[in-house]
């Protein structure tokens, strides 16, 4: 038995008043004298036994009196019905149903979500006039603050039919935790939780371990799919890694996909395919073994520049959401580049890089020292010192602009050495260290990081040393002593690559022309110099991509760090503006709750293209539940108090009968007021009685 109103019981101290009001009139009775002896013993054998016998009967009904009212103010319950009195107490409900995508699959009971609709609604049928009851989508966040309880069971009705999958995954901690907290407020009795999902295995989140207290309510778990038989044979995309770190119009893009079999039987011939901006541009087939993932290389070329969205796709099953997943990259439309030196340098750059290009070229300017000092660095992507330092005070300029973002080439040249060292050690590339060769025994390529972006594509197999590298002939160098190296030749690195802050920089050994070697004479020479440009002018943005419901945190270029709003293009092609925020570390843009799967692009107020970023579903979500109720059980009561009642009912069943057979809750304040006017009645014929007797 429970009592709404136990601090009321307190009043049951006042039963002890005919208690004490009786002891007292016993200490005030006097000896009468009788002159008949015979009559005083007929009396006592008669008269006194009825007498004392209806003042403990009054005692007891003025005692009883007393209780009843106390209790029916204190109003009592119990979890059961009593005959005759069909009302019970009154219930506070809060329903969670999980809208998590994986509910969205088919089964031989019909689509889950609408189990979990109906089930949800037949919840709701089963209340009575006074109950009242909140709603919870469990996938839902933007709207978890939404709700309230409510009365209006037709209107709860309505919101149940209105829920709609969401893209990101349940959220069992939160919404239990909300549960407790909003459930605890009420004053009704009985107080539920109805907990309406398909139990993924993710619902558990390994990082969550917080425990949740305070869920004073009893806890009825309705799993959906638990008694499905058939093989739902559900495939999906689990995950993409993106091989290529260089992007350019013309070049192949390439991808790896994994693929996964998420259904008990072997699927063989899946067709996978790669598509850039809605436009299929690759196809692969693959098998796949039951509950195995296997991965497929696919590759493409853009054939375009800007912002690219890159999407792997596999054919129609039972669920469609999981079967895509996305990537976006930007190919910069012609980059602006800003070359130092003099003409003819300039010149052998400008034939190397632009003669590498296809279907589009950079637009490259040149500047000499008269000029160099009016330049604007945030206007350009690139900047080039085809002949060494341009001056002290233009080194810290450089320095700043690599890191906010800026990215820098740089050639040695033996004039102005002393600012050659002091633009190394400011951009990241320490002490300079001078080499000096014959030239019947030039100093050659000893070694090469095969790996480094710059090289993606034209060795075989990056491990191995078999392929040959052209080689300049190096008669003097100025080899930097930090940075990670990319060519060595012998005692020092030919090419380096240093990071300060948001930008990147490299720094060649030897100068752009002759004097020093070589190099502008060979093949590798305009090789290197377009794969260069292609590395430094790629914005070091793409590859962004987070799960549906997280936030979005973009690094915003110094060059728009002015943009007071930034268009966003969403995959339907809506549009809607996000303001930067300045942070010490520079530049922020921050985006909340980002739910539709797909590509976003990222553009200034002037509609030019500054990134993109993907959101993808969580691929646990597509994972198939083990419909172990023993674990899900053991998961919950580790979560929840020792007290908290976990029942669980068949999603199968009729939920309504189900649910009356779990729990009846019965007021009893009526029952204890009818005792108590019983026992008010009973107490006044007794005490007419009495006094007619004495009279």
């Amino acid at each position: 038995m429970n009592f709404l109103n136990p601090a009321i019981l307190f009043g049951l101290i006042a039963a002890g008043i005919p208690i004490l009001l009786h002891l007292l009139n016993l200490r005030k009775l006097k000896k009468v004298d009788f002159s008949t002896l015979k009559f005083l013993k007929e009396l006592q054998k008669t008269k006194i036994k009825k007498l004392k016998l209806k003042q403990i009967i009054l005692l007891i009904l003025r005692t009883l009196i007393i209780i009843f009212i106390v209790l029916a103010f204190s109003r009592p319950t119990i979890q059961s019905s009593l005959p005759l009195m069909e009302n019970y107490a009154k219930s506070t409900s809060v329903i969670l149903v999980d809208n998590s995508f994986s509910m969205d699959l088919s089964d031989e009971y019909g689509n889950r979500l609408n189990q979990a609709k109906k089930a949800a609604i037949e919840i709701i049928g089963n209340m009575k006039e006074g109950d009242e009851a909140a709603l919870i989508k469990m996938a839902s966040l933007d709207e978890r603050n939404q709700f309230e309880f409510t009365r209006n069971l037709e209107l709860l009705q309505e919101n149940v039919e209105a829920i709609k999958v969401s893209h990101t995954k349940a959220e069992l901690n939160q919404s239990l935790t909300m549960a407790a907290n909003i459930i605890g407020k009420q004053q009704n009795i009985n107080k539920e939780i109805y907990l309406i999902t398909d139990a993924q295995n993710n619902i558990f989140s390994p990082s969550d371990s917080m425990e949740i207290k305070g869920l004073n309510a009893a806890l009825y778990v309705i799993p959906v799919g638990y008694e499905a038989k058939a093989d739902l044979g559900n495939l999906s995309v689990d995950s993409i890694k993106v091989i290529s770190k260089i992007y350019a119009a013309d070049k192949e893009v390439e991808v790896e996909a994994y693929v996964k079999n998420n259904s008990d039987s072997d699927v063989n011939g899946v067709v996978v395919s790669m598509l850039f901006n809605g436009r299929r541009v690759s196809q692969r087939t693959t098998d796949i073994p039951a509950g195995e993932t296997r991965s497929v290389d696919i590759s493409a070329v853009p054939n375009s520049t800007g912002s690219i969205k890159g999407e792997i796709e596999i054919e129609g099953d039972p669920l469609e959401i999981d079967n895509r997943r996305y990537f976006g990259f930007m190919i910069p439309e012609n980059p602006k580049i800003a070359v130092y030196g003099p003409k003819l340098n300039y010149k052998l750059l400008v034939a190397a890089i632009k003669g590498a290009y296809k279907s589009t070229e950079p637009n490259i300017e040149h500047f000499n020292a008269g000029t160099f000092s009016s330049i604007n660095f945030n206007d350009y992507d690139l900047i080039i010192l085809a002949q060494g330092s341009p001056g002290v005070n233009e080194n810290t300029r450089l320095a700043e602009y690599i890191a906010n973002g800026g990215a820098l080439l740089i050639f040695a040249d033996y004039q102005n050495l002393d600012d050659l060292k002091d633009l190394a050690s400011k951009t990241g590339f320490g002490d300079l260290k001078q080499l000096a060769f014959s030239e019947n025994s030039p100093g050659v390529f000893t070694s090469v990081d095969r790996q480094h972006p710059i090289f993606e594509g034209v060795f075989q197999n990056e491990n191995s040393d078999n392929d040959i590298v052209e080689s300049a002939n190096v008669y003097s160098a100025f080899a930097p002593q930090q940075g990670q190296a990319i060519i060595s030749i012998p005692g020092g690195v030919f090419l380096a690559e240093s990071r300060l802050g948001k930008g990147k920089a490299f720094f060649t050994a030897v100068s752009a022309d002759l004097d020093m070697s070589n190099y502008p004479l060979t093949g590798i020479y305009a090789a290197l110099s377009y794969r260069s440009v292609l590395y430094l002018t790629a914005l070091e943005l793409e590859g962004i991509s987070v799960q549906s419901g997280d936030d979005v945190y973009i690094d915003i270029p110094k060059k728009y760090a002015n943009e007071t709003n930034l268009k966003i293009l969403d995959p339907n092609g809506n549009e809607f503006y996000a303001s930067p925020v300045d942070l010490p570390g520079g530049t922020v843009l921050i985006i909340k709750n980002m739910e539709i799967p797909g590509v976003y692009e990222v553009l200034s107020s002037n509609g030019e293209a500054i990134t993109n970023f993907a959101v993808n579903t969580e691929n646990t979500e597509s994972y198939s539940p083990d419909k172990d109720s023993e674990y899900f059980t053991e998961q919950l009561e580790n979560k929840l108090d020792e007290t908290v009642e976990i029942v669980f009912l068949d999603a199968t069943e009729n939920i309504s009968q189900s649910i009356s057979r779990a729990r009846v809750g019965t007021e009893l304040w009526q029952l204890m007021l009818i005792l108590a006017l019983l026992c008010a009645a009973a107490e006044l014929f007794v005490q007419k009685s009495t006094k007619q007797e004495l009279s």
